[in-house]
């Protein structure tokens, strides 16, 4: 796995030509793992057709410390807004990465985003 983002789900939300803009609150949420003995350094953002959303990076850390038992895997979410969408089909996704490219490999075992959207200012 490379320091890329790597796409874990998407949705596509289709808005009828009501004659307003439309905004969406999508929250992404995965449960990573990794193996025993490793340290690796994560993020996870929420993605629109123009990008990363800004406010969305959720870093997270990985570890193996010694003499602790350190969970094995852990949740993480973030939350975002994506605001004045027109009508037609949106693509909302979430996507994670580890940081640094030397680090080991980790997995997402679930991988979740749900978005609620409305025609009226959220």
């Amino acid at each position: 796995m490379s320091t890329d983002l790597i796409e874990l789900t998407f949705t596509s939300t289709t808005f009828p030509d009501t004659g307003s803009l439309w905004a969406c609150v999508a929250t992404c949420s995965v449960q990573a793992g990794f193996p025993g003995g490793v340290d690796v350094d994560g993020r996870l953002v929420l993605a629109h057709e123009d990008g990363v959303v800004v406010g969305t990076e959720r870093k997270f850390e990985l570890n193996d410390n010694r003499g602790i038992e350190d969970p094995e895997v852990i949740e993480v979410s973030t939350t975002g807004t994506v605001n004045n969408l027109g009508a037609g089909t949106h693509r909302l996704s979430c996507s994670a990465a580890k940081t640094e490219a030397r680090d080991p490999n980790f997995t997402i075992q679930r991988s979740s985003i749900t978005v609620s959207c409305s025609d009226h200012h959220l």
